[in-house]
């Protein structure tokens, strides 16, 4: 393939030994072509593999649980989130640094969850829901998200640490903020 890709990208090669030659000049054939060639081949398939790895980590991993299933995920910022039965919860593939647009960290989630974030004051972490938005720096707590349409709900327990929750119907209002023992349904 790599050939192929050479053989479409080499520049035209007019050659001229025949006429060099007669008039007494030497030419080295293929020598500053094939140089260039190889760098060229060489930077496009740079080119291809930094492409592909940042196709690859952009995307995001869906895991889904079965009834009675139990799944603990390490995410790509050291936090740990514990997946209970009959849920699905969504993360990116590895964390953007800032300079590269990324700010925050967020996890999307149906169904029930721990999370053991693991601190980072610089990027906070999300939990999206149908219901709510759930905000964090650096704790412990549980997540529950369950029912459609108006049988929709999302409980919130902390274990440690401070927890912001915001109705997602509401993102105009404060937060309610919980902390360690307290318990928040939206």
């Amino acid at each position: 393939l790599w050939e192929r890709i050479a053989a479409r990208t080499a520049p035209d090669v007019i050659d001229l030994s025949a006429a060099s030659e007669r008039r007494g000049l030497t030419v080295a054939r293929g020598a500053a072509t094939s140089r260039f060639s190889a760098m060229r081949v060489a930077l496009l398939s740079a080119a291809a593999v930094l492409l592909v790895s940042l196709t690859w980590a952009s995307s995001n991993v869906t895991r889904r649980t079965e009834a009675g299933e139990t799944v603990a995920l390490r995410l790509a910022d050291g936090s740990r989130v514990t997946v209970g039965g009959a849920s699905e919860v969504r993360y990116p593939r590895w964390i953007r640094p800032r300079w590269l647009g990324g700010g925050t960290r967020q996890v999307r989630l149906s169904g029930v969850a721990f999370f053991d974030v693991a601190k980072d004051a610089e990027r906070p972490f999300f939990v999206e829901t149908g219901e709510a938005s759930i905000r964090v720096v650096g704790t412990r707590f549980n997540v529950t998200s369950r029912g459609a349409g108006d049988e929709a709900r999302t409980e919130v327990a902390v274990q440690e640490g401070v927890v912001e929750v915001r109705a997602a119907a509401a993102m105009g209002v404060s937060p309610a903020v919980l902390r360690a023992n307290d318990r928040s349904l939206v």
